[in-house]
């Protein structure tokens, strides 16, 4: 016979009921973490991705300006232009010449590759330049191209938009 009494006293019910409490409650932890941790190793192999295209443009830009440079010390002036990607995985970047130690002992100039949005930088040093030559200049990717001039002392980098 059903009684009121016995069945508020009844536990049976609730462990199963618990049960499916803790499992989906584990399983919504367990799925949020792996989650997250794939949306980090996504940006870690964009970021590296970005660093490998920000090596490439930089060494075809250096491979221009000593291109500029040689060309120069023969005819005394000279104009060279590069095409260049206007943006790497989404983003247009910065390109900007520095004077940077990049190993002690070493003053080499370099290109500095920078993305506006991200933390990410790539140095690529000038190794064929003397170092008696200022390169200047500020570049960004919208233009799409760079114009590499040298006027037998000065090398500038700058777009023609």
């Amino acid at each position: 016979m059903f009684s009121l009494k016995r069945f508020a006293k009844d536990e049976s019910a609730q462990a199963v009921t618990l049960d499916y409490i803790l499992i989906l409650s584990l399983t919504a932890i367990f799925l949020g973490g792996l989650l997250l941790s794939f949306g980090m190793v996504k940006d870690t192999v964009s970021a590296q991705a970005m660093r490998a295209q920000y090596k490439d443009i930089g060494n075809a830009i250096v491979g221009t300006i000593a291109d500029a440079y040689m060309t120069g010390l023969y005819n005394g002036v000279a104009t060279k232009t590069i095409q260049i990607p206007m943006q790497v995985a989404g983003q247009s970047y910065i390109i900007e010449t520095c004077n940077k130690t990049l190993y002690p002992g070493s003053e080499l100039q370099a290109l500095k590759i920078s993305a506006g949005r991200t933390d990410i930088e790539v140095y690529v040093p000038l190794n064929n330049i003397d170092k008696n030559i200022n390169v200047s200049g500020i570049v960004t990717s919208s233009a799409g191209q760079i114009v590499v001039q040298y006027d037998g002392a000065n090398i500038t980098l700058r777009s023609d938009e």
